[in-house]
């Protein structure tokens, strides 16, 4: 069974409509309406107003002497509306979800180069106008990714009798976002998309004959572009058990997309080695990506188990010091559960097992549900330069009942192993 959470939440942002209450979508127009943008929290409200604006997305490629395009705004509300235009910037989380940014620093530094005229609009009823949006040159860049944002006078839009009140730790605002993908002919010919793996992850599922990986892949390019994955699981003698290959997802430059897949446990060799490749568009593959580690044995499937949630592993290296962090999850997970150990294991590159600590069984329960562990584990001069995985065990007794494995971020290489999958 395979599922592919970078696809759940595209970021391509499609053609369509998006009604202010959302509730509804119409896939028959390119207009975009008043959205809930919410930049921490999601907050669901309704807004009775129809401000439309079209396009709902942008592609420009900017000339050597600038670019300019239009947006058409149309008031199909009831009463007259005044709209503030200006410009920041979008990217996309793991999931594909847009991450907009429109801080301060990020507007001074789209208007640089980015001019919409005019700022400020006002329609009335089934009035419409044109926004200018010119796109100036900028040597040496390649791509840029600014977001266009359209945004009403609050006090024009009457709030629906209850409204939640954001706390301090998120806010909500209504208005209208176009986001922008602009390539630079200049630096047509630096145009390159590089997929790589940034890191792998392993984790067995509570209660489920279920191994669950996740592949991050970031775009080390200088543009947008398609990529995707294909990971193979290989045995000790080089040969391929189980594969899964992504479909592909659009990654912006300096992004990563995570991809996910799952496969029965009882299926699989207790060593395993992990390649995953990278490729972009044109189905090029980057260098083999390697995650070397071996499930433990007896793993238990049945019964009590406890599921490590959010693995992190951080290494010092002028400390020669790796930190292990994460969540035990379990519906009979205890802090008081003195029989349970967790096992850190480190990894090299083949697979094999660098050091192994147990840590004390004690743990602080997590605000995000469970019990959150950290675990310090010092390496010797040799290890530091070898290691490359980390592997997360708990046990009862002289059996696991959760599993969880990741490769150290930046530490991920290929071996020779992986090139000779057959």
């Amino acid at each position: 069974m395979t599922s592919i959470e970078a696809h759940r939440a595209r970021a391509r942002f499609p053609r369509r409509r998006l009604r202010a209450s959302l509730v509804s979508q119409s896939h028959s127009g390119v207009t975009i309406a008043l959205v809930m943008l919410v930049l921490a929290f999601t907050h669901t409200t309704s807004v009775s107003a129809g401000v439309v604006v079209t396009p709902a997305r942008l592609h420009v490629e900017v000339d050597p002497h600038g670019t300019t395009r239009e947006l058409t705004v149309v008031n199909r509300g009831p009463g007259k509306v005044t709209l503030n235009t200006y410009v920041g910037f979008g990217t996309h989380d793991l999931r594909g979800g847009t991450l907009y940014h429109d801080d301060p620093r990020s507007r001074n530094e789209a208007a640089t180069w980015v001019r919409v005229q005019p700022s400020r609009t006002s329609l009335e009823p089934g009035a419409s106008a044109q926004i200018e949006v010119h796109f100036q040159s900028v040597p040496g860049r390649v791509a840029a990714y600014p977001v266009l944002f359209v945004e009403p006078a609050h006090a024009e839009f009457p709030q629906p009798r209850e409204v939640h009140r954001p706390t301090s730790a998120s806010h909500s605002r209504v208005r209208i976002a176009v986001p922008v993908l602009a390539t630079f002919r200049a630096a047509r010919h630096l145009q390159r998309v590089s997929p790589h793996v940034r890191s792998v992850s392993m984790h067995t599922v509570p209660n489920a004959d279920v191994l669950r990986a996740s592949v991050d892949v970031e775009n080390r390019g200088t543009v947008h572009g398609p990529a995707a994955v294909h990971v193979s699981l290989v045995d000790e003698r080089g040969e391929s058990v189980a594969t899964f290959v992504s479909e592909s997802a659009r990654v912006l430059p300096g992004a990563a997309r995570r991809f996910t897949t799952e496969w029965s446990l009882r299926s699989l060799p207790q060593a395993l080695r992990l390649v995953a490749r990278a490729r972009d568009g044109a189905d090029n593959e980057a260098v083999p990506q390697l995650m070397a580690l071996t499930l433990p044995d007896p793993l238990a499937l049945s019964g009590r188990q406890v599921e490590i949630a959010d693995l992190q592993a951080t290494l010092l290296a002028n400390q020669s010091l790796l930190t292990v962090s994460g969540r035990l999850l379990g519906a009979s997970l205890t802090q008081t559960a003195s029989a349970l150990r967790e096992h850190v294991v480190v990894y090299d590159a083949g697979g094999e097992e660098l050091v192994r600590s147990i840590g004390t069984g004690t743990w602080t329960r997590s605000s995000r549900g469970g019990h959150a562990f950290e675990h310090k584990v010092r390496l010797a001069p040799d290890e530091l330069g070898r290691a490359l995985g980390v592997g997360v065990e708990v046990r009862e007794g002289g059996v696991n009942i959760g599993y969880a494995a990741r490769t150290l971020e930046g530490r991920t290489e290929p071996t020779a192993l992986s090139r000779s999958v057959r």
